[in-house]
């Protein structure tokens, strides 16, 4: 499948790595931006956490602010197109 076009070779690539995440000598990395929790990935982030898949997070900054935002009971809104 690596051969193929279009999305089949991402596709064959992530099963690649997803298999080499899952020897047990390898460190898998969490990396992202400040703008995962607003956009819903608060969840996401805390069951891959919990669960134990990933062995090192690198964040920025920013998104302990926003963690810290809707941990607070602040939200985080998403402006219709007619609004901006």
């Amino acid at each position: 499948m690596e051969g193929a076009g279009f999305g089949a070779k991402q596709l064959a690539e992530a099963h690649r790595i997803w298999l080499d995440m899952l020897d047990d000598n390898s460190t898998i990395y969490l990396c992202g931006s400040g703008n995962l929790i607003p956009s819903g990935m608060r969840r996401l982030i805390a069951y891959v956490i919990k669960n134990r898949f990933v062995d090192v997070i690198v964040m920025s900054g920013t998104v302990l602010y926003h963690d810290i935002h809707e941990t607070l009971g602040r939200n985080h809104y998403q402006a219709s197109e007619y609004e901006r």
